[in-house]
């Protein structure tokens, strides 16, 4: 599993932000892309300018109905036209907010140190990955949960822990132990999530397995016709501090000991599942397909992995689901990327009988 940072150096990177982020509401006819040095920038009417990052970048893509292949290209080959491109999707927005009798559309900006890290409608519940940590992390402490991988990147914030009080061999000598994976997003990639965490001992590998909560930013339209910076009220923190009372109590429900039991259980049976072909790559691809992943990289280190042996699993759909765990150890993988092959490796052991079947048969 990807260590990513120490918890530490994620506390102190989530401080910065909270102290050095600003959050903007802006109309969309008051900002327009620019290009300046060979980079594009957002302009506002009042004079600020930001620049957008490669999430940002895509959060702009979307809204301004630009094909993200398209919009990627023509960012490194032609900056100014994609700014053109921009500018009139942004036009046609405020057209459609027209015709739809609103007064104007606008857009959330989430911004620090003159960089975009969320291009966001105007809806958005701010809910930041900071106060996330601040309620699960002490929880974690004293359910003597251990930290094993902790990440901030530019779409989302990643904390994983696992537990040597709750265990059990899924067969000789090959032990599970209990964990939580708990992520969010405070730039619009995502809901808060916290999901059973399936943490194998012998290769240091972690099946995330399905979620118990999934908690969408929807809020009030927070849009009008001037450019506004958003600050924290007492209401605002009020309706927070509930909603992360909330997220608090899903993870301590998320503890129970019936949830550990009963996912050995669901990998017990998966080891008895037998793989009825020997075709290690269609198998594979097939796979891959069901489950969301994609790339050349992760097909090479996932049959690797299943033409070694599996580390002595056999060959089941155990052995399967941990071949995309462990291609999640890729140095070349991203945390993220990390993060779906763990997160496939879930989804291989929860998929029903009438999926995996053709599956195993390599049909």
């Amino acid at each position: 599993m990807k260590k990513g940072k120490t918890i530490t150096e994620l506390a102190q990177e989530l401080e910065d932000i909270r102290r050095n982020a600003k959050d903007l509401i802006v109309p969309t006819q008051k900002m327009r892309m620019e290009t300046h040095d060979g980079k594009n920038v957002l302009t506002l009417n009042n004079g600020e300018v930001f620049y957008p990052t490669a999430w940002s970048h895509q959060q702009i893509s979307t809204y301004s109905d630009i094909p993200k292949a398209y919009y990627n290209r023509i960012n490194s080959e032609n900056p100014g036209l994609l700014s053109a491109s921009i500018n009139h999707g942004f036009a046609m927005a405020v057209q459609k907010a027209l015709e739809s009798k609103r007064v104007h559309g606008s857009r959330m900006l989430r911004t620090i140190n003159g960089n975009i890290r969320g291009f966001l409608s105007s809806k958005y519940r701010r809910l930041d990955c900071w106060d996330l940590l601040d309620t699960t992390f002490p929880v974690l402490m004293d359910h003597r949960f251990k930290i094993i991988s902790a990440e901030l990147t530019e779409k989302r914030m990643y904390l994983k822990a696992v537990t040597d009080r709750v265990q059990a061999e899924v067969k000789k000598g090959m032990v599970v132990q209990f964990g939580l994976s708990i992520s969010s997003s405070d730039v619009g990639a995502g809901s808060v999530q916290v999901n059973p965490l399936m943490y194998e001992l012998v290769c240091d590998n972690g099946a995330i397995m399905e979620s118990a909560v999934r908690k969408f930013h929807i809020g009030k339209n927070l849009g009008s016709d001037s450019i506004e910076e958003l600050l924290t009220d007492e209401t605002k923190a009020l309706d927070d501090k509930a909603f992360w009372h909330k997220i608090r109590d899903v993870v301590i429900g998320s503890m129970r000991p019936e949830i550990f039991q009963h996912n050995v259980n669901k990998l017990r049976v998966a080891e008895q599942e037998k793989l009825m072909s020997f075709d290690i790559p269609k198998i594979v691809n097939l796979t891959m397909k069901e489950v969301g992943v994609s790339g050349e990289r992760h097909k090479d280190n996932i049959v690797s992995y299943l033409a070694q042996g599996a580390d002595g699993r056999g060959w089941n759909r155990w052995s399967l689901a941990n071949a995309f765990t462990w291609a999640a150890q890729a140095e070349d993988a991203t945390y993220e990327e990390a993060t779906e092959l763990e997160r496939a490796g879930g989804k291989i052991l929860e998929l029903p009988r009438n999926r995996w079947y053709p599956l195993s048969k390599a049909a």
